[in-house]
């Protein structure tokens, strides 16, 4: 080791008496470094292609993951058809509306109800009464506003838009409300005639 050293400052002074300067080597590859992952392209958020629902954070120190959205009434504004959905934690049917849970909680979002229209949570909605701005959680006895609730950005897309009461449709949801995420395609059940 000591004679490496040695040999390394004689390189150096030689070098620096000559003027000429040293030249650098490059690094040895090292056979077990391992080679970067080839970046993995996010899919299109048009790409019609059916996505799981990914979350990440929670709302007042509690998880939310809606697992099904229900079309449960319908209004015109601007000449095009809206549905209300109300996006809940429990899949139900339309014959049997669930009891609520205390601790539960409800957003309700109306959007344009046809294949190909985009939500922009930004913007006002089309109804104050079906506004996302406002989370519900159930006290035991009523509604109230989810304190940890701040009103999302985001889209919500739809992707199948089915027009009969009893029929599945399909939406996307892509939303931040403070340090919570939502991302990916939710069933829609209609519990309404969309026409």
């Amino acid at each position: 080791m000591r004679v490496q050293l040695l040999l390394a400052g004689l390189v150096l002074v030689t070098s620096a008496c000559s003027g000429a300067q040293p030249q650098e080597q490059a690094p040895a590859a090292s056979a077990s470094a391992p080679e970067p992952a080839p970046s993995v392209a996010e899919p299109d958020d048009d790409d019609p292609a059916p996505r799981l629902i990914e979350v990440k954070g929670q709302v007042d120190d509690k998880p939310y993951q809606p697992a099904q959205a229900v079309g449960t009434a319908v209004f015109k504004r601007d000449g095009k058809l809206h549905l209300v959905l109300e996006l809940l934690e429990k899949p139900r049917t339309c014959d049997k509306k669930s009891k609520a849970e205390k601790g539960q909680r409800q957003l309700f979002v109306a959007l344009p109800w046809e294949a190909g229209a985009k939500l922009d949570l930004s913007a006002p909605p089309p109804d104050m009464d079906f506004n996302p701005n406002k989370m519900k959680i159930w006290s035991g006895s009523r509604w109230d506003e989810a304190p940890g609730w701040r009103a999302p950005f985001g889209t919500v897309t739809v992707f199948e838009a089915p027009t009969k009461s009893g029929e599945k449709g399909r939406i996307r949801l892509k939303l931040r409300s403070g340090q919570y995420r939502l991302r990916g395609d939710l069933p829609v059940l209609l519990c309404v005639d969309a026409v």
